[in-house]
């Protein structure tokens, strides 16, 4: 409603640089609603770095400045604001160049812990949510861990479209929350995004408050200390940080678009209307949304986009030869990353969104079906989640294969 009027918390940039075995991989964590491919390479030109060993990803903050990307959707007009770009790249290169210059011997491991209570999915309470807090960390020679790296598969959102205060939302209150453990005095903690495309506090949240942001963290941390203990470790071999970069074409909305969607757009903003009255605040929300993202396929509809295919950059990256990441610049649903992982030649497959990129949701058929916003704001079609899935399962085989002869 307004622009930014204060900071509720500050924002934060962070870099993790890791080598070893002649590779590298540097994770740069921004809290920001999106990044571009242009920002990677600029940071890893700046920071003296070869591009394809960074994943840049955006925690997806909804309460961070305007103009970081050009735009999030293709319909949107150009917000850049080339001032905010040249800062957020001078910092993130500032933090890599940092952190390689603090480099030290680790050891690697992740932990996964129960969140459950802290995010669902956002258009069907039962529906399919990943309920894990995963914690990424290193620890020093001493076992004094150095860095963590939480993992949330949820849209950090919690704040209201009415705040107008800069804030990491839920990824900072997570931060905050697990700094406050004594034992984690100086450690590092950074935040990552995981396939958040349907999951939200939506039906969890009491409010839409700092309070609340901190009670949602409170007890998205519950288990943490736990799960640490038990951390997985994942060790330094010939087949850590082993790499695979590949284009993956989506079939665009041009192939599912309805023979009306003017009327379309219309019955869903009487719906909207209707669900004013009488409607839970969930539900209320998802009327409107349901609008938004209709209102967003009319425009698209009328828009010069031709219906080519969309290529889709996916980044994949061994830890060791049974745990990879899988950076993707889209919001992926849960149901799409379950298929990835369960198909996966790795123990451990962490698929990180929004990263070296923005492309948009990529919803599955369910939500098709049922009409929801980010089906119908998706620039892709129905079948597009199966495509991106396979590409991506493909990828992970070839990367899994590679190990050892890269």
């Amino acid at each position: 409603t307004s622009g930014a009027t204060s900071t509720l918390d500050p924002l934060q940039i962070g870099a993790l640089h890791l080598e070893t075995h002649g590779r590298s991989l540097t994770i740069v964590t921004a809290d920001v609603i999106g990044v571009d491919r242009e920002l990677r390479d600029r940071i890893a030109t700046a920071s003296g770095l070869d591009p394809a060993t960074i994943i840049l990803c955006a925690s997806h903050t909804h309460s961070g400045p305007q103009g970081i990307v050009h735009r999030l959707h293709p319909i949107e007009p150009d917000a850049e604001d080339g001032t905010l770009r040249n800062r957020f790249v001078a910092i993130a290169a500032g933090c890599v160049r940092q952190a390689r210059a603090r480099l030290e011997p680790v050891f690697l491991s992740i932990a996964t812990a129960s969140a459950a209570g802290s995010w669902t999915n956002r258009n069907a309470p039962e529906g399919p949510a990943d309920h894990r807090l995963r914690l990424l960390t290193t620890q020093r020679g001493d076992g004094a861990i150095q860095t963590i790296i939480a993992h949330t598969p949820c849209h950090p959102t919690v704040l209201g479209a009415e705040s107008s205060a800069v804030s990491a939302d839920l990824s900072g209150g997570i931060r905050r929350a697990i700094s406050a453990f004594p034992e984690m005095a100086g450690v590092t903690i950074l935040s990552l995004t995981g396939s958040a495309g349907d999951i939200s506090t939506r039906y969890v949240r009491q409010a839409a408050t700092p309070a609340e942001i901190d009670r949602l963290a409170a007890n998205a941390v519950r288990n943490v200390r736990e799960a640490l203990r038990s951390a997985h470790g994942i060790a330094a071999t010939e087949s850590s940080l082993q790499r695979r970069t590949v284009s993956i074409a989506l079939p665009t909305f041009r192939e599912d678009l309805s023979a009306d969607p003017h009327a379309e757009m219309v019955a869903a903003r009487e719906a909207m209307v209707a669900a004013q009255g009488n409607a839970t605040p969930p539900a209320l929300r998802q009327a409107i949304t349901r609008y938004q993202g209709a209102l967003l396929r009319w425009q698209m509809a009328g828009s010069g986009d031709t219906g080519e295919t969309k290529p889709i950059p996916a980044t994949l990256v061994s830890l060791d030869d049974a745990t990879a990441l899988a950076a993707l610049p889209v919001e992926l649903f849960t149901s799409l990353r379950a298929t990835i992982e369960g198909a996966s030649p790795f123990a451990e497959t962490v698929i990180v969104g929004y990263a070296n990129g923005y492309a948009g949701y990529v919803a599955d058929a369910a939500a098709w079906d049922a009409g929801t916003y980010e089906a119908l704001a998706s620039p892709f079609a129905r079948r597009a989640g199966d495509v991106l899935a396979e590409g991506v399962i493909e990828a992970l085989r070839g990367l899994r294969g590679g190990i050892g002869r890269a």
